[in-house]
C-alpha cells in the first residue's frame, strides 16, 4: 500500500463533544480517533495503529515539560489549517509524540505566533494556489503525513451567493485538498510510504441551511 486518504468528517469530533467544544484544543478522544481510522486503512490493531503513526517508544519529555515518545527517526506532518481550533488540536497531538510538525496558515499572524511558542513550525500559504502549495512544500519537504484540514464557510443563502464567494469556497475546502495531496503524493508513491488524511464537514452528509456552498 503506497498511500492512504481516508476522509475524515468532523463529526467524529461533534460526537464526542458538545456544539460550542466542537473546535475545542487539546482534545483527546477525538484526536485518538482520527489517528485510529487512519491506521484501519494499514489493517492494524489500535495499539499498532498508533505506534506506527507516532513511533512511540517510552522515552523523554518533549518541548516545555511534555510527555512524548523516543523516535528512532524523526517523523514529520504538515497540517494545512493547522494554528487554529481542529488543526491546531492534530498538530499539538503530534507534536507531544515527536513529530516535526509543520503547520500551514493564510492570514492570522497572532494564531500562528502562538503555535509557534508551542513549538510548531507555522508557515504562511495560500493552499488554494498551486504557486504557493508548490513553495510550501519545497519548503517542507514531503512529510510523512499530510492532514488536508483548511476549510472555510460561507453562511450565506444561494441566493445572496455571489459567483466569486462560491468559488472560494471550493478552492479552499476542494481544490486546496488536491493540490496539496497531489504535491505529496509524487514523493509518496516513489518512497512507497506516506500517510494523507482529508478532514470535511459534516454538512456533506446531512446538508446545512444557509451554506449553500
Amino acid at each position: 500500500l503506497v498511500s492512504s486518504l481516508y476522509n475524515l468528517s468532523d463529526t467524529f469530533f461533534a460526537a464526542r463533544l458538545g456544539p460550542s467544544q466542537t473546535a475545542a484544543v487539546g482534545v483527546v478522544m477525538p484526536i485518538m480517533t482520527l489517528i485510529q481510522a487512519v491506521g484501519m486503512t494499514f489493517g492494524m490493531g489500535a495499539g499498532s495503529q498508533i505506534s506506527y503513526l507516532l513511533g512511540q517508544q517510552d522515552g523523554k519529555k518533549g518541548r516545555k515539560g511534555r510527555g512524548r515518545g523516543e523516535m528512532n527517526e524523526e517523523k514529520t506532518i504538515l497540517v494545512t489549517g493547522g494554528t487554529r481550533g481542529i488543526g491546531l488540536a492534530v498538530s499539538l497531538a503530534f507534536l507531544d509524540r515527536g513529530f516535526r510538525v509543520y503547520a500551514a496558515y493564510s492570514a492570522d499572524e497572532e494564531s500562528a505566533a502562538a503555535a509557534r511558542e508551542k513549538g510548531i513550525c507555522a508557515i504562511r500559504a495560500d493552499v488554494s494556489e498551486e504557486k504557493e502549495v508548490k513553495a510550501l512544500f519545497a519548503g517542507t519537504g514531503v512529510p510523512d503525513v499530510l492532514v488536508n484540514n483548511a476549510g472555510i464557510s460561507l453562511f450565506r443563502q444561494i441566493q445572496d451567493t455571489t459567483a466569486e464567494e462560491w468559488d472560494r469556497v471550493f478552492a479552499v475546502n476542494v481544490r486546496a485538498a488536491f493540490l496539496c495531496s497531489r504535491e505529496a503524493s509524487r514523493a509518496m508513491i516513489s518512497r512507497k510510504s506516506g500517510l494523507i488524511v482529508n478532514i470535511s464537514s459534516v454538512w456533506g452528509e446531512e446538508g446545512g441551511s444557509c451554506e449553500s456552498a
